[in-house]
């Protein structure tokens, strides 16, 4: 790809000739405003927030958005004059007559001086903008098209599985992944919208039959297994940085020597704590996903760009909500976007809640920079903080509560009742992790481990506090009314 060279208010730069004039801004440091902009899916240019004025080399001036205008040579690009500013003040009196109390266009309005509207809008409690990020995340990155666009002009809305017009198809495609409110702008979806909504009507009894090839019985609290053991890894490799002995770097790295999957979907977090999805191939690749991170990321949307990158057996590694969806999605007869026979294993992590990025905030105002966080843990009631040099911080988890993602109210799996390997440090003794095989491949795996002396276990019979925080997880649903 050959370079370009244009200026942006005034500076010389040079850049690809494909990159987009928000890329190129963002990189030098020039805050360009956005609304239906997201790194995750294809850019669609609908809020018009992120226009400029281009001048190009001939002298013709244009405004474009610059989410979806690539770089040309000789180019003149000015992101912040009276002309600029003026069509986004314009064009937020509009938003904000559509949606005069979502707080991002309030805050916004106060940067460009617009205290309030001069057009009339209709609904003063709506907040959908019609971006239509939820639609492009579901599609493109879910593969599920459970939201859509429908109608026209001023009609124009989106139909989702929140709504009550809805279908029953719809209802029935969405799998309660939480991407359509992790990506929302404005609120207008919420994480507990989506998982009460599609948590309280779960297929759980056909899901289990199709996966298991029976439904549990009504003593089996934590769902239906094979075998419990707490596992530590036996390379110190691993053990420096992974967090309860290692286990699913350690499962992962065998199932990829053993060519029964070839790259596997984690989480990641650089210096500012933000996740991410990696596609994993490699041992070194694996060791970047250590660790836990306590903030949702919808972690599924790797799976389509694993598809894309032509991988034939890929493992999934999730929350009990994103193992559910996916299993819901594995064993539906409905049609989705991607190849579901090239999904081979799921390993599912303990979970009694996961927080918004507000909480990485908190610990950076009130702790220490985010670059000098090693690791999290929660134990005892407490966010246990340690930095580089091992030392431990610790907030009491009724201080952080205000930043519970409350989606999680709905979820009454604390296991990962629906993987085929179960992982949590609950159960077991400190260093080890407790892993649960739930079905012959997860049994397949954990013993080929065992085999190969990759890790050292134990049996574990006695589950009461798995019972117990089971427990406290259905109740809380049940009290929530879920």
């Amino acid at each position: 790809m050959s370079k370009v060279t244009f200026t942006i208010d005034g500076k010389e730069v040079s850049a690809e000739e494909n990159e987009t004039l928000l890329d190129v801004a963002s990189n030098m440091g020039i805050v360009i405003p956005t609304l239906c902009h997201s790194p995750l899916v294809s850019t669609f240019g609908s809020c018009r927030m992120c226009s400029v004025k281009i001048t190009t080399k001939w002298g013709k001036e244009r405004i474009v958005t610059s989410c979806n205008y690539t770089a040309e040579e000789g180019l003149a690009v000015e992101t912040n004059s009276p002309l600029v500013r003026e069509i986004r003040k314009t064009l937020l009196e509009l938003l904000l007559a559509r949606c005069p109390s979502v707080d991002i266009l309030n805050e916004m309005g106060e940067e460009y001086g617009v205290k309030e509207s001069r057009f009339e809008g209709e609904d003063p409690d709506e907040k959908c903008i019609l971006c239509g990020l939820c639609t492009r995340i579901c599609e493109e990155r879910v593969g599920v098209s459970a939201i859509n666009f429908v109608n026209r002009g001023t009609n124009r809305a989106i139909e989702g599985p929140v709504g009550e017009s809805i279908g029953a198809n719809l209802s029935d495609a969405c799998v309660g992944c939480g991407a359509c409110a992790f990506i929302c702008p404005t609120g207008a979806i919420g994480y507990k919208g989506v998982y009460t909504k599609i948590r309280s009507s779960f297929p759980m009894d056909d899901v289990e039959e199709r996966t298991f090839g029976r439904t549990r019985e009504e003593d089996e609290i934590l769902g239906i297994y094979e075998r419990c053991y707490g596992v530590r890894s036996t390379k110190d490799r691993i053990l420096e940085k992974s967090q309860d002995g290692g286990a699913v770097t350690t499962l992962l790295a065998y199932a990829l020597n053993e060519g029964i999957i070839d790259a596997a979907i984690i989480t990641v977090a650089g210096d500012d704590w933000v996740p991410s999805t990696i596609v994993a191939t490699t041992y070194d690749e694996l060791k970047k996903g250590a660790g836990t991170k306590y903030t949702y990321y919808p972690s599924g949307i790797g799976i389509s760009e694993a598809i894309e990158m032509g991988y034939e057996n890929i493992a999934f590694v999730g929350l009990p909500c994103q193992i559910g969806g996916l299993r819901k999605i594995l064993t539906s007869d409905q049609p989705y976007a991607f190849d579901k026979n090239k999904v081979k294993l799921l390993v599912g992590l303990f979970c009694m809640n996961v927080f918004h990025q507000g909480l990485m905030d908190h610990i950076r105002d009130n702790m220490m920079p985010l670059s000098e966080v090693k690791k999290l843990d929660i134990k005892g009631g407490k966010l246990k903080v340690y930095d580089q040099e091992n030392e431990l911080h610790t907030i009491p988890l009724k201080e952080i509560s205000g930043y519970v993602n409350k989606g999680c109210h709905a979820c009454r799996d604390y296991t990962a009742e629906l993987a085929d390997i179960s992982v949590g440090s609950v159960g077991s003794e400190p260093g080890c992790a407790t892993v649960i095989a739930r079905t012959d491949l997860g049994m397949e795996v954990i013993e080929g481990l065992f085999e190969k002396e990759c890790t050292v276990k134990r049996e574990i019979t006695d589950l009461g506090e798995l019972v117990r925080l089971t427990g406290i997880k259905r109740n809380r649903a049940n009290k929530e009314g879920y």
